[in-house]
């Protein structure tokens, strides 16, 4: 069966683009930032902050203390030579100040970054763990994302199995949330991000667990903006497993004339 909403068949053309910007960002870092801004991972003001980062990257090597003093220096002596003394000491002591602000920026930024990944990473393992553990009943909603024997699980009914499900989904949409709240305020690295919202896209690939992400994001309460960006990385999943759906068909047909 189809499974595009009719809201889904009005945006194909978007999702196609927005599927082809993600597949070419796996490549490209600047692409990756494009790519988060496009669906409104991170803001417009954000890409540029991160676009800028990615640049200044290039530079970090001119930017250690040992830089700083000696560009200070050469700033004292060349204002020297047009000002008094005085004003070139004050210039060369800004300069040396902004230097000082620039390292000590980065620096928080690399730490706050670093420590945001460890955490979402510790995050997923635990995801991961349950998934693990449940594989029985998990296994209609995640597919062959892990090595398993289990070819075939029909639908639970229990309630208890299904409560297992409903954590495991708002577990995964718990850990996008909190990649999505750090990339708001540059606090995790692009790549990271991008990574994130891939693993998600491919979680929704499998129709039910997107279908019940889809109510639960709902249900639970999540901001209006990240509900925004959740119902797009679905609809983007159910896109790409439609068009497997699809080549498959053809190859089938195609194999039978």
């Amino acid at each position: 069966m189809d499974q595009l909403s009719p809201l889904l068949r009005i945006s194909v053309r978007k999702l196609r683009h927005l599927t082809e910007m993600l597949n070419e960002a796996e490549f490209d870092e600047q692409v990756q930032i494009d790519a988060l801004a496009e669906i409104e991972f991170i803001s417009d003001d954000q890409k540029s902050i991160q676009t800028m980062r990615k640049h200044y990257a290039r530079i970090e090597r001119y930017t250690t203390p040992l830089f700083a003093l000696g560009w200070s220096a050469i700033a004292y002596l060349a204002v020297a030579t047009v000002w008094d003394w005085s004003i070139a000491l004050v210039f060369s002591q800004v300069l040396l100040g902004g230097y000082v602000v620039l390292i000590g920026y980065h620096q928080w930024i690399r730490a706050e970054c670093n420590r945001n990944v460890e955490d979402a990473t510790s995050k997923k393992a635990a995801v991961n763990a349950v998934i693990q553990k449940n594989i029985s009943t998990l296994f209609p909603y995640v597919g062959s994302a892990f090595a398993s024997r289990v070819d075939y699980a029909a639908l639970p009914v229990e309630h208890k199995s299904q409560t297992v499900i409903d954590m495991y989904i708002f577990a995964e949409l718990d850990n996008l949330e909190f990649v999505f709240q750090k990339a708001k305020f540059g606090l995790v690295y692009p790549e990271f991000a991008f990574r994130a919202v891939k693993i998600f896209i491919a979680r929704a690939e499998n129709e039910r667990f997107a279908q019940r992400a889809m109510q639960l994001v709902k249900s639970g309460r999540y901001n209006e903006d990240f509900r925004r960006v959740v119902n797009e990385l679905l609809y983007l999943g159910l896109f790409e497993h439609e068009a497997v759906l699809t080549e498959r068909r053809r190859v089938t047909i195609a194999a039978s004339c």
